[in-house]
């Protein structure tokens, strides 16, 4: 829930966007990370009393922080907002069994497994220096969820022009065995959204890989959706 114009300041050119991030019981939330910013730095975070000022690059940020629902906020607002965010027990992702079979990259840091789908065309695996990355489409189309890996490959983090362009989001944060619970780059995040001509996006990401589709319509996205929901981590 967001509530506007509650503290009778406005923002400034200096940085835009401002608000004041609290629980569900009305308690001021410290430390939670704040995405689709301009930074030279530090990634941006709410301070003890849960007040930011930031200067957005997207028309909305996401607030993130483990143990509570990921939250994108829109920025059009030029008056500061007050956020409410909800607490969020974090799961761990699965780990894969040795027997089943599965989709992934081959090397390149790559951990990340998927079960094929009906339907499913997939790509033999392309490389360079630092990346591994294949496709899985849509038999006859060229809806398809793009998988890479390597140790530049990404953040783990969905774009920002998807953030920024969705009419929806969600995004549910996973633990991953042999990574930092408590540090938002150690989590797994399965992001989500739709955008306003109404196709779907989603991505699977961990630090240094991402598995990811994007404009594609409803029936495509049921498809690879089966198989990103089928994911696992390959230790």
């Amino acid at each position: 829930m967001i509530a506007t114009g509650v503290f009778g300041q406005t923002a400034t050119d200096d940085f835009r966007f401002a608000g004041v991030v609290v629980d569900e019981q009305g308690k001021p939330v410290a430390a939670m990370q704040i995405y689709g910013v301009r930074t030279l730095k530090d990634i941006p975070k709410t301070a003890s009393d849960g007040w930011f000022k930031v200067d957005p690059v997207a028309p909305a940020i996401v607030l993130r922080k483990p143990g509570f629902r990921s939250q994108r906020v829109a920025t059009s607002e030029k008056t500061p907002v007050l956020i409410t965010v909800r607490q969020e027990a974090i799961r761990p992702y699965p780990l894969c069994q040795s027997r089943t079979p599965s989709l992934g990259i081959d090397g390149f840091g790559g951990h990340l497994r998927f079960r094929s789908a009906l339907g499913l065309d997939v790509s033999g695996q392309s490389s360079d220096v630092d990346y591994g990355f294949r496709t899985y489409a849509v038999r006859g189309s060229k809806n398809a969820i793009g998988h890479g890996s390597g140790p530049m490959w990404s953040f783990g983090f969905p774009r920002d022009e998807d953030v920024g362009k969705s009419t929806t989001f969600e995004e549910t944060l996973y633990s991953v065995e042999g990574r930092p619970a408590d540090d938002i780059f150690g989590l797994l995040k399965d992001s989500r959204g739709q955008l306003a001509d109404g196709s779907y996006w989603r991505q699977v990401g961990l630090f240094g890989e991402t598995a990811r589709y994007g404009g594609v319509d409803r029936a495509a996205a049921e498809t690879l959706d089966q198989v990103l929901d089928s994911g696992c981590y390959q230790r």
